[in-house]
């Protein structure tokens, strides 16, 4: 997640609503990289990620050059502003819920791309779904946007690129 957002907007939680049943989604860190857990093959990288590759957190802070961000895990949201018949199968909150949230405490634009892991029970369709379509789903809320700071907004991630496959 990168924000670049005009002004000092803060991303104060990214969600996904997947069509199916997901579950169980919790935050984690990561033993080794990405590419150390897959494997190119014929140019899609796939992988099994076991018990040993990572560590349940309760949460995650993420450093920002304005101060740190701390990200908490969220199952089955309500209440998304803009969106009022949508449910988060995950949230990722600074806040109690996704509207929520301190705006100070919320990812600043700093031009780094900033990198949270966690793990949990996918639709089937989403499971076998390319990156770019799991993005697809997902919702950022944007607090101290604006001029002045005093208003919020939701955004929809939408890919503008076309599908690539990773080496």
């Amino acid at each position: 997640m990168q924000n670049s957002s005009d002004f000092d907007a803060r991303v104060t939680s990214l969600g996904f609503a997947w069509v199916g049943q997901s579950r169980d989604f919790e935050l984690v860190q990561l033993a080794r990289t990405y590419n150390q857990l897959t494997t190119s093959v014929g140019g899609v990288r796939r992988g099994t990620i076991g018990a040993s590759d990572y560590t349940v957190l309760q949460s995650v802070v993420v450093p920002s050059s304005l101060g740190d961000v701390e990200f908490s895990v969220r199952n089955d949201v309500h209440g998304v502003p803009g969106f009022p018949h949508t449910t988060l199968d995950l949230a990722l909150v600074t806040g109690n819920t996704f509207s929520g949230g301190k705006p100070t405490d919320g990812l600043a634009k700093d031009g780094v791309r900033h990198e949270i892991a966690f793990k949990g029970v996918l639709p089937v369709a989403v499971a076998a779904a390319h990156i770019e379509e799991l993005l697809n789903d997902a919702y950022l809320r944007f607090r101290n946007v604006g001029p002045t700071g005093n208003e919020s907004d939701t955004g929809i991630f939408v890919n503008l690129l076309p599908r690539v496959s990773c080496p």
